[in-house]
């Protein structure tokens, strides 16, 4: 093999084994970051034999390849979680902004934070009787109206596909204090997959999706 051909197949190697350095930081908060750490570094004592018994390293001590295989990328890793992560922001506080902003809005989240005295903090109402969110006896709780777009803004079908929502107006059901709303879903191609039920003078924003339904 001649020295050009060991220059790029020694260039290629360093190039990979960055790249393994690098890709898990996208993946890091995916999968944990402990799980992650144990595989990275399983994968660089597996890269730090290859590099020894094929001769790639030009290094002459063995602990440099110790340091950029095995050591220096689940370090890095350690300090992405610690100092670089960012805090992910849901619906709900993207709504909580507007209405802060808004006097309107914001004397209405006071209002129904005050509705909201007897609710429930639980992913299910108590009392609720019949099918979860398709009974009218037994809607899916909310914290007020904006935790209940928020709610059907998470809201996926079976196969984590974004469904769509329209209000139909509110009813109520002799078990549950406080009007409920009612909502129509679709999925993206306009036809309708059922009716659901919410009860947003509720504690918290419940944390289950209705039967066939998934939360993302």
């Amino acid at each position: 093999m001649s020295k050009n051909q060991r220059d790029v197949i020694g260039g290629t190697w360093g190039l990979f084994r960055v790249l393994l350095g690098f890709v898990p930081l996208a993946l890091i908060f995916e999968y944990g970051l402990y799980t992650l750490l144990v595989l990275y570094t399983i994968i660089g004592i597996v890269i730090f034999i290859m590099t020894r018994y094929l001769k790639l390293s030009t290094a002459k001590d063995w602990i440099v390849d110790v340091l950029v295989s095995i050591i220096i990328w689940p370090v890095m890793l350690l300090l992405w979680k610690e100092f670089f992560k960012q805090e992910k922001r849901t619906m709900l506080d993207e709504f909580n902004d507007i209405v802060d902003r808004n006097p309107g809005l914001k004397m209405q989240k006071e209002y129904f934070s005050v509705m909201n005295k007897d609710g429930t903090t639980e992913d299910v109402i108590p009392n609720g009787v019949g099918r979860f969110g398709f009974d009218v006896t037994n809607p899916i709780p909310t914290n007020n109206i904006f935790g209940s777009y928020a709610y059907l803004g998470r809201l996926k079908d079976k196969n984590g596909i974004q469904i769509t929502y329209n209000r139909l107006g509110s009813t109520s059901a002799t078990n549950i204090k406080n009007p409920i709303d009612v909502y129509e879903l679709s999925n993206s191609k306009g036809n309708v997959l059922g009716t659901i039920y919410i009860s947003p003078y509720q504690k918290n924003i419940s944390k289950k999706a209705p039967e066939g339904f998934i939360l993302k």
